[in-house]
């Protein structure tokens, strides 16, 4: 059976065209002016598995507008808007101010009254005109609310805003009826400034929605530096920084980590403190945020929840080697390198695989542990992968082979 909305999902207007019609929904719900047909729209857009989340934000964001409108405008003066938008008539525009402030049915109709002094007529016209005036200012800023825009400064790699590439200088709008998703490739980089001050580094693979004072983290990690108030929505909490702070956010397979470098934040209710990070599902094991710096022999990785071990493999001969000890809940894992081999032993038994490339090239190497798993890549080959939580790591190097240029990390990517 066809899910309500997703023809207008598939529509060739794409993304724009559902957040102006999820907007358009939300604000008849708001004003209790949906059809069945349109309620079941709506209920379409809300529980589609790939959509439902962002229409949830879109429409969240346009009904409380709507209440804020509402609640500031007193219902008197609302039905005299109402009247004189009818009576003027004026085409275009006011149809699209009674759509959106809920005129689209007659609610007081023009009533036959004793005649009255020409001074009343002219004070009655003033008011009136004034009620008219502000009536169509509140739809022109329901309809075009003023929010800076964000700029981006900066784009290595491939980052793109719906079907558009973004590279510096790119405006991105906030308002809520076209909040498109960020999308930025594995690898990739951009930095991303609010009309505040406050900036966002995000590092790819990512996904993330930006919008007014915060960002709405789907996939990937950011750094972000604080200029106001700032949030960051993320599939499991929010994280909320007052100005000043520098705050950092990971989310992988749905799983967030955070951390604070200075200042005050907080993970929902959990206040976090300056230097730590945090995984969002072990709130009481809050571990200690260490930038970059040379990853030591020994590194004490026992409590931490996330961390990276990273560096360039040299070797001076064939008979060169690295081996890289991991103490884990189920055993060692013990991945031994060489010259163009891997040689692993772990609970599952011993296997071998090939680092592709000259033997005695120099490539990358990235050790990843979180989240209960443990990763080996070599270049872009992923060489190692298992779930198994990490408690301690050697690293014994032999016959002059090295991870030179070294670092330990631990917290959210960056």
């Amino acid at each position: 059976m066809k899910r309500p909305g997703s023809d207008r999902l598939a529509s060739a207007d794409g993304d724009n065209a559902r957040v102006t019609r999820i907007a358009e929904l939300a604000t008849g719900f708001a004003i209790g002016e949906l059809s069945e047909d349109e309620l079941g729209e709506l209920h379409g857009f809300l529980t589609d598995p790939a959509t439902g989340a962002n229409t949830a934000r879109i429409a969240w964001s346009t009904l409380g507008t709507i209440t804020d409108l509402r609640a500031g405008t007193g219902r008197a003066m609302q039905e005299a808007i109402r009247l004189r938008l009818r009576e003027e008539n004026d085409g275009g525009f006011a149809e699209r101010v009674r759509r959106r402030l809920g005129l689209s049915r007659p609610r007081l109709q023009p009533i036959t009254a004793p005649e009255v002094r020409h001074r009343r007529r002219r004070l009655l016209m003033p008011v009136a005109g004034l009620a008219l005036l502000i009536g169509l200012g509140l739809g022109y800023l329901m309809l075009n609310p003023h929010v800076p825009p964000a700029v981006v400064t900066e784009v290595v790699g491939r980052a793109s805003l719906g079907a558009r590439v973004l590279s510096p200088g790119v405006q991105v709008d906030l308002r809520p009826s076209v909040v498109v998703p960020i999308v930025l490739s594995a690898g990739s980089h951009l930095r991303l400034v609010w009309g505040d001050g406050s900036s966002a580094n995000i590092t790819g693979p990512a996904s993330i929605l930006p919008q007014p004072a915060a960002l709405s983290l789907v996939q990937g990690a950011i750094t972000a530096d604080t200029a106001a108030g700032f949030t960051v929505g993320l599939p499991d909490g929010r994280l909320i920084a007052t100005a000043g702070a520098r705050i950092l956010a990971e989310v992988e397979n749905g799983a967030s980590t955070v951390a604070l470098d200075r200042g005050t934040a907080a993970l929902d209710d959990r206040q976090l403190t300056p230097g730590t990070a945090l995984d969002a599902g072990h709130l009481d094991q809050a571990y200690q945020l260490i930038a970059t710096q040379p990853a030591p022999n020994d590194p004490a990785v026992a409590g931490v929840g996330r961390w990276r071990l990273s560096g360039t493999l040299t070797w001076v001969s064939a008979r060169s080697g690295l081996a890289i000890t991991c103490d884990t809940e189920r055993g060692d894992v013990l991945l031994a390198l060489a010259p163009g081999r891997l040689a692993v032993a772990d609970r599952r038994g011993r296997t071998q695989a090939a680092i592709p490339g000259p033997p005695l090239a120099e490539r990358p190497m990235l050790l990843q542990a979180g989240g209960g798993r443990l990763r080996l890549t070599i270049g872009d080959a992923i060489l190692y992968d298992d779930q198994v939580t990490v408690r301690g790591l050697r690293l014994s190097p032999s016959e002059g082979g090295e991870l030179a240029s070294s670092s330990f990390v631990t917290g959210p990517g960056r």
